[in-house]
Parts: structure tokens; C-alpha cells; sequence
């Protein structure tokens, strides 16, 4: 007989080294999500993602509504956010996304719909700075005259 609660057994027995996670089509989930482990969304998702060092696919079916950050993301379904990969994101043709991606490798396949920025740099985190700003000087009336 284990110690084990029934939720942890099912946490040790859910990781298999080489298959990824599933968050089926029902699933809605809000707050900050993160994993050790690849992933694969195919549920709603508003809030955030952080997978740093695995992959993260949204399939067919996922609506993501969050900024999210991976390895390598493979986007098939609907993205609302901004996209952030130290490898490789991948848009395929069913894709539909409205946010800024950060990568240094990125394929876009035709009929896939993006509209936002492309940042390509060899860190997803070395994002751009910034915009400057400059410093308005307000001028007297006695200055002008001089």
C-alpha cells in the first residue's frame, strides 16, 4: 500500500518522460500557468504561460488569451498575447494570432493570420527596449527673448 494521496499517484503516473501534457477542449483556466513538461493546449486559457524549457503547441483547438513563453511553441489554434521562445515558434495555416512574437526562428505557413511584430533576436529576452522618451523643457517668456 503507498502513502501516496490519489492526487499525487496521479501527478507521478501523469509525467511520462516523452509524452506531453493535454488540456482537452473543455478545460477553461485562468491565472498563471506553468509546466516542466511539453504541452499541449487545446482548452482556454486567459492569464499567462511559462513553459521555459519545454515545447508548448496550441492546437486546432485552443483560444489563448495570455502572453506565453517556451522553448519552441508550435501555434495551430487562436492566440491573444504576445509570444516569447528561446528556439523556434511555428505558425501553421490554421493559426490566427493578434500579438508580438520574440524569437530567433520563426516559420509562418501560408493561410496562417497574424497581425503584429515579429522581434527576431537570439534571446526571447533580450526584447527590445523601451521606446525612448524625450524630455520636454517648458521655456519661459524671458528666454525666448534672448
Amino acid at each position: 500500500m503507498s502513502n501516496k494521496t490519489s492526487g499525487e499517484q496521479a501527478a507521478t503516473q501523469a509525467k511520462v518522460p516523452g509524452v506531453p501534457c493535454v488540456l482537452g477542449p473543455t478545460l477553461k483556466f485562468e491565472g498563471v500557468l506553468a509546466a516542466d513538461e511539453d504541452l499541449i493546449i487545446q482548452a482556454t486559457v486567459e492569464g499567462a504561460i511559462a513553459i521555459p524549457n519545454n515545447k508548448l503547441t496550441i492546437g486546432v483547438e485552443g483560444n489563448i488569451k495570455a502572453d506565453a513563453q517556451a522553448l519552441q511553441i508550435v501555434v495551430e489554434g487562436t492566440v491573444e498575447g504576445n509570444l516569447y521562445s528561446e528556439d523556434t515558434v511555428i505558425i501553421t495555416n490554421s493559426a490566427n494570432i493578434n500579438g508580438d512574437i520574440f524569437a530567433p526562428r520563426i516559420s509562418i505557413e501560408k493561410g496562417a493570420t497574424f497581425n503584429g511584430r515579429l522581434e527576431m533576436r537570439e534571446k526571447a529576452a533580450e526584447k527590445a527596449a523601451p521606446e525612448q522618451t524625450l524630455e520636454v523643457v517648458p521655456v519661459s517668456a524671458d528666454s525666448e527673448r534672448r
